[in-house]
């Protein structure tokens, strides 16, 4: 069986530029057959708030999705193989199910998805995109064969789409701390900074951390705490690996969240991780999350005042590509 890895677009400011290494090295490792195919590029750059260009991810994925149509046309997909797509959320999926079922090769179509119009605080929700693509996307679960999703959280949302909710798998989040590890200051080196490590974007609340710092304030009274917002800091993925490295305390106020990528950097940098009780944050951190502003607020404070805070991550990260490939000798 050879995967035919489709990645998403290599951005710095998200997970996808790691992920470009992460899955061919760990499904190799595993010994499987991996090639992988790229699209071309309009910009590597996103604007402030944004997680992908409108314009770039569809040039990408249609420049990808050529390259398969070029590849089967040449012969070079047997049956049995898989295209296995890092986001599911594509175009792609009808033109491989097409020309699997036309063109007679038996492979094997699956993706991971991330977000989509069924989640009613993601982007497409907020826009009203979700009267089109609502139907789209229930057409690609029928297409996939096997689906694949960090949380329970997340696959508990997908009930409201038309497919077969038993080829939807949970099997976490591809996430290697250990490379994170080099930015980690030891507690007593760190600051009292407390840091909000999510995009600048309505489905992230960005004004409910201010809210919070009020909150503080007034109980605690202003001091040498520093509350920063780590888009408006950080130039590069480096920066804010530094920047969390640095810091006591990360602090989410998230709506939408179906992995809680940036807290578990969070927690595997060493903060101690402040949640709301909600989403996916159950399953992907041991914490105590809070239920209004003033909790936060208390929460924050005792964070900067704790003796170095060791927080689980849950659902074993390194081992998400590991279960995936299981699932995909399975299908």
């Amino acid at each position: 069986m050879k995967i035919w890895l489709l990645p998403i677009e290599p951005l710095e400011e998200r997970y996808s530029a790691d992920w470009l290494r992460w899955w061919p090295r760990e499904l190799s490792a595993l010994g499987h057959t991996v090639e992988v195919v790229l699209g071309n590029r309009l910009t590597d750059r996103i604007e402030k708030g944004e997680f992908l260009d409108a314009y770039d991810t569809h040039y990408f994925k249609a420049t990808q999705r050529a390259e398969v149509c070029r590849l089967l046309r040449a012969g070079q997909v047997k049956a049995g193989d898989v295209f296995l797509l890092l986001d599911a959320w594509s175009p792609a999926v009808e033109a491989l199910a097409y020309m699997r079922d036309i063109g007679g090769v038996a492979f094997k179509l699956a993706g991971v998805l991330h977000a989509g119009s069924w989640d009613p605080w993601d982007l497409l929700g907020q826009r009203n995109v979700q009267r089109w693509a609502g139907p789209i996307e229930a057409g690609w679960l029928l297409a996939l064969d096997a689906v694949f999703v960090a949380t329970q959280f997340h696959k508990r949302l997908l009930t409201t789409m038309r497919g077969s909710y038993e080829k939807v798998h949970v099997t976490g989040l591809p996430m290697y701390a250990d490379e994170l590890q080099t930015y980690r200051r030891p507690w007593a080196q760190r600051e009292k900074l407390v840091v909000f490590p999510h995009r600048l974007a309505p489905e992230q609340a960005p004004e409910e951390f201010d809210a919070i710092r009020r909150a503080y304030e007034a109980r605690y009274g202003k001091s040498d705490v520093c509350w920063v917002k780590s888009k408006e800091e950080c130039r590069t993925k480096a920066d804010y690996y530094r920047l969390l490295g640095c810091a006591r305390v990360s602090v989410s106020t998230a709506r939408q969240e179906t992995w809680g990528i940036a807290m578990i950097e969070s927690a595997s940098l060493g903060c101690f991780p402040v949640v709301p009780d909600r989403l996916s944050y159950r399953e992907t951190l041991d914490t105590y999350p809070y239920h209004s502003i003033e909790e936060a607020a208390a929460l924050v404070h005792a964070g900067l005042h704790a003796s170095a805070p060791e927080i689980r991550v849950l659902g074993d990260p390194p081992g998400a590509i590991a279960r995936v490939a299981a699932f995909l000798e399975k299908v």
